[in-house]
């Protein structure tokens, strides 16, 4: 092996250990969180909790996946360009104004829910997108270690603040309006996504990229939207045939064993996934293909 390959190695396996500390942490707050949230709001509250959830997650994924799945291709290509900052500044309008009607399509349609609770849920939505896309960032700039600090922040604060809110108000909109706030100031960054007004840009250059992140994105986008939608369906049939009780128990151990396996399998693939695309875009395929297999031989064992 040459010292190259082997210092990639070395590379894989520091990065892995950071996000394995981003699913390591988040896994036990979320553990502590099905405890005390189910404890809190009962059986009946946590299962209309987690359906919401659910729902918004799977929105958020439809809605914005696009833009992070193209930021992990091609960040390494784009991040120079001038059009970068208007770039991402559209993008984010875009998959926030998608998950609206998204979620306004639901309200009228399937979701037990006053003007308020939409308000709570579109919150939390546009929370999700904004927190997505900096892990997103940060991810494909292979900055591991801000991926870990605004993750671990995010878990603490996604338990601490919906207790609070809980005791002034138990609820479980209380526990959906906490976690969006803990989101929104793990998520925010000033200027992040501003655009440079003072930068002459033709709008044909612009939509040329918008264009080629809708291309790769779209279609990674509605993948991951159909694998979250299952969790979503589970829970609303149960609650339709049965009830809400039940419904909470069920997402309550589907959620230990999702947080169990997360914090297994995910760190490998966090960490690959930005080093593989950065290395097939400076035209490294070979080394790109060699990282991959080296990712899922540590995974099957």
């Amino acid at each position: 092996m040459n010292p190259q390959t082997l210092s990639l190695y070395k590379q894989l396996f520091g990065d892995s250990y950071l996000y394995f500390l981003t699913k390591i942490i988040p896994g036990i707050t979320g553990l502590l969180s099905v405890i005390v949230f189910m404890r809190w709001v009962g059986p009946d509250g946590y299962g209309q909790f987690t359906l919401l959830l659910s729902f918004v997650m799977a929105t958020g994924a439809l809605s914005s996946g696009w833009l992070n799945q193209a930021l992990l291709r091609y960040f390494s290509q784009d991040e120079n360009k001038v059009e970068f900052p208007r770039i991402i500044f559209q993008g984010t309008l875009i998959s926030i104004l998608t998950g609206f009607f998204i979620l306004l399509a639901g309200y009228y349609f399937f979701l037990d829910l006053n003007i308020f609770g939409f308000i709570v849920i579109y919150l939390f939505l546009v929370s999700i997108i904004l927190f997505r896309l900096k892990s997103s960032l940060l991810q494909a700039g292979l900055k591991p270690k801000k991926v870990t600090q605004i993750s671990v922040i995010q878990s603490i604060l996604g338990l601490v603040i919906p207790v609070i809110f809980l005791i002034g108000f138990n609820h479980f909109l209380s526990i959906i309006a906490g976690i969006s706030i803990a989101y929104l100031l793990t998520g925010y960054q000033k200027n992040q996504f501003q655009p440079n007004d003072s930068i002459a840009i033709t709008t044909d250059r612009r939509n040329l990229i918008l264009l080629k992140y809708f291309s790769f994105g779209i279609p990674l986008s509605f993948r991951i939207f159909l694998g979250l939608l299952i969790p979503f369906l589970d829970r609303w049939f149960i609650m339709f045939f049965l009830d809400k009780s039940v419904t909470g128990f069920y997402a309550g151990y589907s959620e230990i064993i999702m947080r169990v396996f997360s914090i297994i399998l995910f760190p490998i693939t966090l960490a690959i996934h930005p080093r593989a695309t950065h290395l097939w875009n400076h035209g490294k395929e070979r080394e790109s293909l060699d990282l991959v297999k080296k990712g899922i031989g540590i995974q099957t064992g």
